[in-house]
């Protein structure tokens, strides 16, 4: 029987990346934009964080619809749950954007109640249920 020969790579690694912030899950993480900079300082800031990963794009973990979505974050409470956050600019509230909000709300009812997605806009409401402005996202994660 002839089996077939893979070569996996030794470690998957960030282009660009950045080692100075507190609970990350590794030892450095891919670099993120101004807003992502400013709400993964906000959460590491939060006791009930066990640790966050910046996931890397378009090769990380992603979730498989009618759009491969690739969240921004994925973070681990104290508590067990894994939370699942796609940042966006304010000015990027669009039909784009809300199909990723829809295809990671589908994806939390499919994975379980340990399991959260978020999509997570700096100032913006939208007024949708799993989407929020940065403030009102981080006081919901701080109970979770």
């Amino acid at each position: 029987m002839c089996r077939p020969s893979y070569s996996f790579p030794a470690s998957i690694s960030p282009i660009d990346s950045t080692a100075i912030y507190d609970k990350s899950l590794y030892e450095a993480e891919e670099s993120g934009n101004k807003f992502e900079t400013e709400l993964i300082q906000a959460i590491t800031g939060l006791p009930n964080i066990r640790w966050w990963h910046r996931n890397i794009a378009r090769t990380g973990f992603a979730i498989n619809g009618f759009i491969n979505h690739y969240p921004d974050f994925i973070v681990r409470t104290r508590s067990g749950k894994i939370v699942i956050i796609e940042t966006k600019g304010d000015h990027l509230a669009n039909e784009e954007t809300l199909d990723k909000l829809h295809l990671g709300r589908a994806w939390q009812a499919q994975a379980g109640p340990g399991y959260r997605y978020f999509l997570v806009f700096q100032d913006k409401d939208i007024s949708m249920t799993g989407a929020y402005p940065m403030s009102e996202f981080l006081k919901i994660l701080a109970e979770l």
